[in-house]
Parts: C-alpha cells; sequence; structure tokens
C-alpha cells in the first residue's frame, strides 16, 4: 500500500485547505496557517501549548524554592547570632558576679 500523498489530505481544522505538514507530535494533519515552528519542529497549536504549559510549574516551583532556602538561611542565621548573644551575655554576667565577690 502507497503513502497518502498531500494532495488529497485536508488540514484538520480547515477541511477545504489541503494538508502541508504532519504534526510530530500528534500525528495529525494540518494546513500552513495551523503549525507553528518551535525548536526547529512544525508543531501544531494544540501540541504547542501543552508544550509550554508543562514547562511553567518548573519555573514557579524553583522560585519557591529559593524563597524557601532563603528564609531558612536567615532562620539559621537568627537563631546562631540570638544563640552567641546569650552565651556572650551569660559569660558577662559571670564575670561581673566573679568581680563582685573578688571585692
Amino acid at each position: 500500500m502507497s503513502p497518502p500523498l498531500f494532495a488529497h489530505l485536508r488540514c484538520l481544522n480547515h477541511p477545504l485547505r489541503e494538508a502541508v505538514v504532519r504534526c510530530p507530535s500528534c500525528s495529525l494533519d494540518f494546513c500552513r496557517e495551523c503549525v507553528t515552528e518551535h525548536d526547529q519542529r512544525l508543531l501544531c497549536a494544540v501540541c504547542l501549548a501543552k508544550l509550554t504549559v508543562a514547562k511553567v510549574p518548573r519555573h514557579r516551583l524553583r522560585s519557591i524554592r529559593f524563597a524557601l532556602l532563603g528564609a531558612l538561611g536567615l532562620l539559621a542565621a537568627w537563631l546562631f547570632f540570638f544563640d552567641a548573644g546569650v552565651l556572650v551575655n551569660a559569660m558577662v554576667s559571670r564575670q561581673e558576679v566573679r568581680t563582685w565577690h573578688a571585692r
């Protein structure tokens, strides 16, 4: 059986127009107006939308992760310096008590 010729194939969206390209993702035939070039491939609008929607959440997750790690870093720094201040305050208080008793 011979492969179908594009002259006999019709666009899925425009039945009166002949199809000039087959989308590599969904294997449906489309006219020139229904496809867009993306990464050196001609894709239909539905497949192009699937590709672009799939990339959006990764960017959002990266931003959320960056914000959470920044907040965690600030919390760790605050705890470190707070504990260091408590330790220094305790050492100063003991020194004052020793000085007072030595008199």
